[in-house]
């Protein structure tokens, strides 16, 4: 069974310790090269772009889906599966998983600069 979740699902389930300790793994899992991160696809069009941004970590893979339409701004998607049978786990709002990701990795460097606070 898929899992949708939209934003304000995303918000109430994702505390800001929640976002820190993923971000801060994330980082970890980098460092230690326990993920692929292919380079993103960009397509350009007159009005704008489409980008995908496909990732795989232990047992899943997935891809942030993004377009812009000039005038009108972005969109994004996220799209979960499991490796070992291909599953859709979940869809995401990925505008609100990207504030979340953006503001926690933010959090996390000023940690690993300044660990007295």
């Amino acid at each position: 069974m898929t899992l949708h979740l939209d934003s304000q699902v995303i918000r109430r389930l994702c505390t800001p310790q929640l976002a820190f300790d993923a971000a801060h793994q994330a980082l970890a899992d980098q460092r230690e090269g326990r993920y692929q991160l292919p380079p993103r696809l960009d397509v350009n069009v007159p009005t704008g772009f489409f980008r995908a941004m496909p990732a795989a970590l232990g047992e899943y893979m997935g891809a942030k889906l993004m377009t812009l339409a000039k005038g009108v701004g972005n969109r994004y998607l996220l799209l979960l599966y499991r490796q070992d049978t291909g599953e859709l786990v979940a869809a995401l709002d990925a505008a609100e998983v990207t504030k979340l990701r953006t503001a926690a990795t933010t959090a996390v460097a000023g940690d690993l600069l300044c660990p007295e606070g």
